[in-house]
């Protein structure tokens, strides 16, 4: 027993164990593990502010090699698969793989792609990249894809992909004034958007877009009494398909000395507006005189 002891302390023992352990490491080094950070890029909003990425939303990522000299966006049909279709979860501050996947070697760069919730019907393919067809707002108004990473290279260092989630859906919002006389007040007590698409199919490549819009509803975002002054009073905001919006406002307004309100309903004409911003909001500004209504261009 007293060799043994001797034997595991003597300095070529202790060198053969440091060897061993700078060897792991250099492997430990050259193979990476391939996991995920995600940040949202949230529809802003003008009554809440933006938010994390949530940490209970898991999402769909797949991840595909093609050598070095070739690019995705040219040659992707060489693509290999390093995991295909697969939920990540997050764990730790970060985003993993339910299975272990490491980086390839330098001769090939990787490419991502992902969408969320892991639990929504869209798709994803090397031609369409993420697809949603048959899109309901109403069912999957929390929709988020992500931007395609293309053409990465391994780290130098043990770091995260970071993935970038968008929303392809629009916000519009509606705000209005007053120009009236000292003795006459005018207040809003409606707005309704006509015709509203509610269904579509959604494509991402090669920039988002949409086509086939459908379900067409008419959405009321505002009711009640708003009575406007000068400055411009914050009215709805609606989160939709990307589209041409027709909104209708009702309001009345009162003249001093009388008794009755007068009430009317003004059909806002938007053929000249700028289309509501992709991924983004669009405030659409409502001048109101007691005999006329105007639709400005919108501030984005």
């Amino acid at each position: 027993m007293y060799r043994w002891f001797t034997y595991i302390f003597s300095p070529i023992f202790i060198c053969i164990l440091l060897c061993g352990c700078i060897n792991k490491d250099v492997d430990c080094e050259s193979q990476r593990n391939i996991f995920f950070s995600a940040a949202v890029d949230e529809l802003p909003s003008v009554t809440k502010s933006t938010a994390l990425y949530p940490s209970d939303f898991p999402f769909r990522v797949w991840g595909y090699k093609l050598p070095s000299e070739k690019s995705w966006t040219r040659q992707n049909g060489d693509a290999l698969p390093v995991f295909d279709d697969i939920q990540a979860k997050y764990y730790n501050g970060f985003w993993h793989t339910p299975q272990l996947h490491l980086w390839p070697e330098h001769e090939y760069k990787m490419n991502f792609f992902a969408f969320a919730p892991s639990a929504s019907d869209a798709t994803f393919s090397f031609d369409k990249g993420v697809e949603f067809e048959g899109f309901s707002i109403k069912e999957n108004s929390d929709f988020l894809y992500a931007d395609p990473i293309v053409n990465m290279s391994k780290p130098v260092k043990d770091a995260p992909v970071q993935l970038i989630f968008r929303s392809p859906l629009s916000n519009v919002a509606f705000d209005a004034y007053a120009v009236s006389t000292d003795n006459i007040t005018i207040t809003i007590t409606g707005l309704v958007l006509k015709n509203l698409n509610t269904t579509g199919h959604f494509k991402q490549y090669v920039s988002p877009y949409w086509f086939d819009l459908g379900g067409k509803e008419e959405c009321r975002i505002f009711s009640g009494e708003l009575e406007l002054s000068g400055k411009s009073s914050f009215v709805a905001e609606k989160i939709i398909i990307p589209q041409r919006v027709f909104p209708v406002l009702y309001y009345k307004y009162h003249i001093d000395g009388t008794y009755a309100d007068i009430e009317r309903e003004a059909v806002l004409d938007t053929e000249d507006i700028p289309l509501p911003q992709f991924g983004g909001m669009t405030v659409y500004t409502i001048k109101v005189t007691p005999y006329n209504v105007e639709i400005l261009n919108p501030r984005k």
